[in-house]
């Protein structure tokens, strides 16, 4: 994994990383939901770190939940997919940038919070 995901320091721009629901999705399912959310933020002139095309040094949930925190900690938001409370990672992450101060977005309106 890359130890530097926060470009913004060299090009201006924020950096996001996109959460949301894998398990319990296919394989095909949940890489287009992350990329379609890719190319809005990129459109929109961010950074996006996409937790599907990391390279994970650990294979296992836990070890892999923690390389994702850790990715998450080098960006300067989190994007919510509509379907982040369905994910007991994404949970983790959404909690984990509450925490860290990392400011938060969301792909639906309805899970904004104090009215976005």
């Amino acid at each position: 994994m890359d130890s530097n995901f926060n470009d913004s320091e060299k090009d201006g721009r924020m950096t996001v990383y996109i959460s949301g629901k894998m398990s319990g999705l296919t394989d095909e399912e949940y890489r287009k939901n992350f990329k379609d959310a890719e190319n809005r933020l990129i459109e929109l002139g961010y950074n996006v770190v996409n937790p599907c095309e990391l390279t994970y040094l650990q294979k296992s949930y836990s070890g892999m939940l923690l390389q994702a925190l850790y990715a998450l900690s080098q960006c300067d938001k989190i994007y919510m997919l509509k379907n982040w409370k369905e994910s007991n990672g994404a949970k983790c992450e959404y909690w984990f940038a509450k925490g860290m101060e990392i400011e938060i977005m969301f792909e639906s309106f309805e899970d904004c919070e104090n009215g976005c």
